[in-house]
């Protein structure tokens, strides 16, 4: 899928997605809020790119994510995608 981008920095493929409220455009997961995560990256993006493809679907390995830090542990990181189509591994 393809969506407005919003990212503040450089992101590898398989970076975690979430909406920003404010600006209705993804940016990387901030790795704390349980469910807030909508997507994963496919394709390296960065700040200077206005559409993002990303996957809204699909099982992935959970080695196969590239985490931000702050996600601390295996549950934060396993419930990120709560209600979503995405499946962790």
């Amino acid at each position: 899928a393809t969506a407005p981008g919003g990212l503040s920095a450089k992101a590898p493929a398989m970076t975690p997605l979430m909406l920003d409220t404010s600006t209705r455009k993804l940016v990387a997961w901030d790795g704390t809020t349980d469910g807030a995560a909508v997507g994963i990256l496919a394709v390296a993006a960065d700040q200077t790119s206005t559409t993002l493809m990303f996957y809204k679907s699909g099982t992935f390995r959970y080695e196969d994510v590239l985490w931000p830090e702050a996600a601390s542990d295996e549950t934060k990181k396993r419930t990120a995608f709560a209600g979503t189509a995405i499946s962790i591994v």
